[in-house]
């Protein structure tokens, strides 16, 4: 009786490894499928099943996590093309809270909100809705906020980077942090780097369309004197967003 009982717990076992090798297998070939099928669609210009496509994959907490920051932002642009624009902030949103542990997403998504996404929209019974609008609303500008939000992104992205073990695609990430900061903070506009940007809570949108000044010179003190920023001893510790960059 005990071997028969052997052999029935070594085919039980079989069995189970079986379905469960066979369940990965077919796992893989999904994802990838679904992914080409999307890619292929876009290609087309079919661009609500790509989008649809995407958009599952962006939203599937098992998605691969090298390839989902890529899913998004295909995603991102097919809803551009399809005249949805109003619905990315919310694909943005859903697929980062599916993914918030993803340093990579987290990264793609910061910067789809600086650079991918038009900085303007309506607010429409006081709900902001991005792009263009036909049939009122007040006119508003996001690009404070987008770059606020992109960096929020990045503060929940670095601890998570740091534990990489890809250093290379790890010193890229903290490249893009530096551009991050940099965003309407560039030549013409060094002198706002002395300001250490408030990451708690999102600023409001502001009236009218995104307004880009121009100015010319270099930032400095009370005395005349050319403004240099130190080096923060971390990100959170950092006086100024200059110091976070020099970090």
């Amino acid at each position: 009786m005990s071997r028969i009982r052997t052999w029935r717990w070594l085919l039980a076992s079989v069995v189970l490894v079986a379905v469960s090798v066979t369940a990965v297998m077919s796992k893989a070939p999904a994802e990838a499928d679904r992914r080409a099928q999307a890619e292929a669609a876009m290609r087309n210009g079919n661009w609500r099943d790509a989008y649809d496509n995407f958009r599952k994959l962006a939203l599937a907490a098992d998605t691969d996590a090298k390839l989902v920051a890529r899913d998004l932002s295909n995603g991102v642009q097919c809803l551009q093309r399809l005249g949805r624009t109003n619905e990315v902030d919310e694909f943005l949103e859903s697929t980062i809270k599916t993914h918030a542990k993803n340093w990579r997403l987290l990264k793609g998504a910061g910067d789809i909100y600086l650079g991918a996404v038009p900085h303007h929209g309506f607010m429409i019974a006081g709900q902001f809705e991005r792009g263009n609008h036909r049939g009122g609303g007040k006119i508003v500008s996001a690009l404070e906020r987008d770059r606020v939000r992109a960096l929020q992104l990045t503060e929940q992205a670095i601890p998570l980077a740091q534990q990489d073990d890809n250093k290379p695609e790890v010193g890229e990430f903290f490249m893009s942090v530096a551009q991050q900061l940099l965003g309407n903070r560039g030549f013409s506009e060094a002198w706002r780097l002395q300001y250490l940007s408030n990451l708690k809570e999102l600023p409001d949108y502001e009236e009218g369309y995104p307004f880009y000044r121009q100015f010319t010179g270099a930032p400095v003190d009370a005395d005349g004197k050319p403004v240099f920023h130190a080096i923060g001893k971390s990100w959170d510790e950092s006086k100024t967003d200059g110091e976070r960059w020099r970090w």
